[in-house]
C-alpha cells in the first residue's frame, strides 16, 4: 500500500531534523550565511537548496556522486570550523571568497541531495518527500540564520555557538574516520 502523499511530504519534512549530520550542517549554512550578511544572508541557502534538488535528482535516478558520504563529511568541519571562529564578528567578503563560498556550497549541497535522494524510501512519493526535505531544509537554514545574528545582539551567546561550530567539525571529523 502507498503512503499518500501527506505522509512522503512529512517524511520528507522532518528527514532534515532527524539527522544529526543533516541537522547540524543545514543550521551550520545558516549560521555562516549571517556571519557573512550582506548577498549571503539568502544567497548562500539558496544556493544550497538549489544544489541539493540537483544532487537529489541524480540519487533519484540512481547517479551516484563520487563520495557524497566524504563531501558531506568535510562540509561539517568546515562549517563547523567557520561557526568555530568568533562568531560575533563579522566580515565582508571579497569578490574572489565570495565565488568560492557559492562554490563549496554548490558542492556540499549537491553531495546532501545525493545522499538523501538516494535514500528516499521506496515506499515514498519522491516529488513530494523531496518538496518536504527541501521546505525543511530552507526552515533549518533560516534557524541557522537566527543564530548566527544572536551573537551580535548578546555576546554571551558567542560562546555556545563555537562549541556548535566545534561540534560539527568533531562529528564531521568522525564521519570522515569512518569513510
Amino acid at each position: 500500500m502507498a503512503l499518500p502523499d501527506a505522509a512522503s511530504f512529512w517524511s520528507g519534512f522532518t528527514h532534515p531534523v532527524l539527522g544529526v549530520d543533516h541537522l547540524t550542517a543545514m543550521v551550520a549554512v545558516g549560521v555562516v550565511s549571517a556571519r557573512l550578511g550582506g548577498w549571503a544572508l539568502f544567497g548562500i541557502p539558496s544556493v544550497f537548496v538549489m544544489a541539493m534538488a540537483v544532487g537529489g535528482t541524480f540519487g533519484l535516478n540512481g547517479w551516484v556522486l563520487l563520495n557524497a558520504e566524504v563531501w558531506i563529511a568535510v562540509s561539517l568541519v568546515l562549517l563547523g570550523a567557520v561557526v568555530a571562529v568568533d562568531p560575533a564578528r563579522r566580515s565582508a567578503m571579497p569578490v574572489f571568497a565570495a565565488a568560492m563560498a557559492v562554490a563549496f556550497v554548490a558542492v556540499f549541497g549537491g553531495a546532501h541531495g545525493n545522499a538523501h535522494g538516494l535514500e528516499i524510501p521506496t515506499t515514498a512519493r519522491p516529488l513530494s518527500f523531496a518538496v518536504g526535505f527541501l521546505i525543511g531544509t530552507a526552515l533549518l537554514h533560516l534557524v541557522g540564520l537566527a543564530f548566527g545574528k544572536l551573537p551580535g545582539r548578546w555576546p554571551w551567546i558567542a560562546t555556545p555557538v563555537r562549541i556548535a561550530g566545534a561540534f560539527a567539525m568533531a562529528l564531521g571529523g568522525g564521519m570522515l574516520m569512518r569513510s
